[in-house]
């Protein structure tokens, strides 16, 4: 598994597109380009971090197999988690020049959300590198949630994975040889 701060790390890209947000409102309000590009140079950043978080724990974290008894996708729940990302560019009027205390205060509640729900899967720059999301139950019964590249289409087998957090699993795609 991974350790705190690598779960730390996963929910900060998250906000990866909160900060999209924050650039952009400051950009409209007339910021000049050099004050808004840190918004999407750590943007961009985060991206890399997420990837590079994924390469490492299909590398270091110890295999294993897990009997997959049901599945359901949960990409679909990313919208509601979209909606959050969309309100600072609706309250923009209200958010006075989108002020750094403001910003993050916005990041903390959101960050502290998906940490304690283990809401991974809204994570959308894990959906823009290609992953989808299933809440799967188990051989035990214990729902967990699965990240995979793969789409989910038998009832019931059985896959290798990583343990990245508790009730967490990345499957294991296989390369295929040319």
């Amino acid at each position: 598994m991974l350790n705190k701060f690598a779960k730390i790390m996963l929910v900060a890209t998250s906000l990866a597109p909160v900060l999209g947000a924050f650039g952009t409102i400051n950009y409209s309000n007339g910021k000049p380009i050099w004050q808004v590009l840190p918004w999407f140079i750590c943007a961009v950043l985060l991206l890399i971090i997420c990837w590079l978080l994924l390469i490492y724990a299909k590398k270091n974290i110890e295999k294993e197999k897990l009997n997959v008894n049901s599945s359901r996708n949960s990409d679909k729940e990313v919208l509601t988690f979209l909606i959050i990302y969309l309100l600072p560019l609706v309250a923009k009027d209200s958010i006075p020049d989108a002020n750094i205390e403001v910003s993050i205060y916005v990041f903390l509640i959101i960050a502290w959300a998906v940490y304690h729900s283990n809401a991974f899967y809204f994570n959308p720059l894990l959906g823009l590198l290609g992953y989808h999301f299933y809440e799967i139950t188990s051989s035990d019964g214990m729902p967990q949630t699965l990240i995979t590249t793969n789409s989910i289409r038998k009832p019931s087998y059985e896959i290798e994975v990583v343990q990245l957090f508790d009730s967490t699993y990345l499957e294991l795609t296989k390369e295929s040889s040319s």
